[in-house]
């Protein structure tokens, strides 16, 4: 029997703006069995929505209560012995409700499902350590950003709001972190143990480069091993001296013209993230690194070429461009990526404007999965999901400069 399709209706936008008890009474009439797969993902989206709405009312709750206590540090006992919690995740959630009372934008967009839970955690964890109005202002550019990014991205964005906003207490944190550095053994079970490092950016990308350039040496047609297999084995290679690092390691640092002349805007290292100007213009004059330099509004214009074993020109520029996998939410760092061409090749050309990054799990979606991609001239990509549905990826994004070029550039290595 033919089932109605009760899910896209005249009123599903409307009732998609609805907030609170509104919402939970339309998805309380749906049935899912009776939804065409659209309708599904408008339910979806929907039952997000309402869970966003239903945490902010929690911590709001939260909130309130601590500020009835004449001592609020034993509120978080309260909250265990009632949700059956763990003190530390009762403290979490009290620790959240205290820091959205000073930051009522995070407060409002996640009453609003504008963004969700862990995103209002990543944006307070973030900006506590700025002084008003910087905190605020980041706040409030992260809440507008929050919608069209994945927690991943959010996080990477904020980490180079927050070292474009203080440069000066950025630098001073930093150096403050790498008295912090060490190693930690811990057992977990089952004959096993973790090996555990927490290093300055820089050191930490080239160890694990490293190590990945070992891993990939050592592979074989036939191994069954995976690729975190061979990494954790080719680690312990390395530190006890069964095999030396391939000398051809290399690690792709992209910093904004302007820094390399002085400025205080941060660097991005792939696959870490945001890095403090002065170690992007260090990266920047090590003749172990790639570097690549942007224009004031994020192009890039200029590769390195101080590296053992070059790449191509174009797929300089390209992984430079790109920085991750430009599917949809994807933070596989370009340099792991293939380089794809989006009208395959002989029909499409080999152009920047005809090629993207991709990982290999979404090199094989793009081919297998019933999803579509088109590309701007500019390298913007549209993706058309199996249902119709479409989303938007761009270029990354370098931020401008803030101040004026000091200093003449480094020279070569």
């Amino acid at each position: 029997m033919h089932r109605p399709d009760r899910g896209v209706s005249s009123n599903t936008c409307s009732n998609l703006a609805a907030t609170g008890p509104a919402l939970a009474g339309w998805l309380a009439g749906l049935s899912p069995a009776e939804l065409a797969e659209e309708a599904l993902i408008d339910a979806v989206a929907a039952a997000e929505k309402l869970a966003c709405w239903a945490a902010a009312a929690q911590l709001a709750l939260i909130g309130e209560l601590a500020r009835r206590r004449a001592d609020p540090q034993f509120v978080q006992d309260e909250i265990a012995a009632e949700l059956r919690l763990s003190r530390v995740a009762a403290a979490t959630r009290l620790g959240l409700a205290q820091d959205l009372e000073r930051l009522p934008a995070v407060a409002a967009a996640l009453a609003a499902g504008g963004l969700d839970l862990p995103k209002a955690r990543a944006i307070a964890d973030a900006v506590a350590m700025l002084d008003e109005p910087a905190r605020a202002a980041v706040a409030h550019e992260a809440v507008d950003r929050a919608g069209g990014h994945t927690v991943g991205e959010l996080r990477a964005w904020l980490r180079r709001a927050v070292l474009a906003a203080d440069p000066a207490a950025a630098e001073a944190r930093h150096a403050q972190a790498v008295g912090e550095r060490r190693v930690a053994l811990t057992p977990v079970g089952d004959g096993m143990a973790e090996l555990w490092a927490l290093l300055p950016a820089d050191d930490a990308a080239r160890a694990y480069t490293a190590i990945d350039a070992c891993a990939r040496a050592a592979a074989s047609p036939g191994d069954p091993r995976t690729a975190d297999q061979h990494r954790a084995d080719a680690m312990v290679d390395l530190l006890t001296g069964k095999v030396t690092s391939p000398a051809a390691t290399r690690v792709h640092v992209t910093v904004p013209m302007a820094t390399l002349l002085g400025g205080d805007q941060p660097g991005e290292l792939a696959g870490v993230g945001p890095i403090p100007a002065p170690m992007a213009r260090q990266a920047a004059a090590d003749g172990l690194w790639r570097w690549l330099a942007t224009s004031d509004d994020g192009t890039v214009i200029d590769a390195g070429r101080r590296s053992y074993r070059p790449s191509a020109a174009l797929a300089d520029l390209i992984r430079g461009r790109d920085n991750t996998c430009r599917f949809p939410g994807c933070r596989q760092p370009a340099h792991r990526c293939d380089i794809d061409h989006t009208v395959p090749y002989p029909t499409g050309p080999t152009t920047a404007a005809n090629l993207a990054t991709l990982c290999r799990h979404h090199h094989r979606l793009k081919h297998t999965g019933g999803w579509t991609v088109r590309q701007h001239p500019r390298g913007s990509l549209i993706w058309t999901s199996p249902v119709g549905r479409t989303y938007t990826t761009h270029p990354h994004a370098h931020p401008p400069p803030k101040h004026p070029p000091t200093r003449t550039p480094p020279g070569p290595a």
